[in-house]
Order: structure tokens, then C-alpha cells, then sequence
């Protein structure tokens, strides 16, 4: 699961929403959320995270409030799989 977090003391350089992700464990529990570092969140607000059906793509949109500009993002799917947890795998 991947969450936008708005006002989180953690969030690099935005209250606007930095995108951490959360995994589900064999109990059916979730992991912690974890930041998804400046990989993906930058000094802009990160918001929309949506995976393509096929796994292949992450898409996210981001937006600068000092530009007041913002844009759709994507990146290989796979940056999902570096974030999992290892005893989880």
C-alpha cells in the first residue's frame, strides 16, 4: 500500500504529502509505513500514488507550492520491490 502523508514530521521538505509505502505480512498485519526517500519525495508535495494493473510503472504527482506547478511522474515499477522489508520476502 502506498499513502500520501501530509503534515508528518518525517516528510522531506513538504507538509504537502511525501509518499511512504507499507507491506502486509504473512499474519495479514502491515509493516510500518516507510518514507520512500528523495528517490520519490523531493522539497515539493508528492500526492496520487497509483500503480499500473500490469506492476510495471508507479505513478505519482507532484506538486511545488513556491511554482505553484505540478505534474504527473513515473518510474519503474520494480522501485516498489526496494522498499520491501527483507523478512518479509
Amino acid at each position: 500500500m502506498i499513502i500520501s502523508l501530509w503534515d508528518h514530521p518525517e516528510n522531506i521538505g513538504s507538509s504537502k504529502g511525501d509518499l511512504d509505502i507499507s507491506f502486509i505480512t504473512k499474519d495479514g498485519t502491515w509493516t510500518e509505513e516507510i518514507n520512500m526517500g528523495e528517490t520519490i519525495n523531493m522539497r515539493c508535495g508528492e500526492n496520487c500514488p497509483m500503480v499500473s494493473p500490469d506492476g510495471k510503472y508507479f505513478f505519482f504527482n507532484r506538486h511545488c507550492e513556491d511554482t505553484d506547478k505540478g505534474d504527473m511522474y513515473w518510474v519503474d515499477g520494480n522501485i516498489i520491490e526496494t522498499y520491501r522489508p527483507k523478512e518479509i520476502m
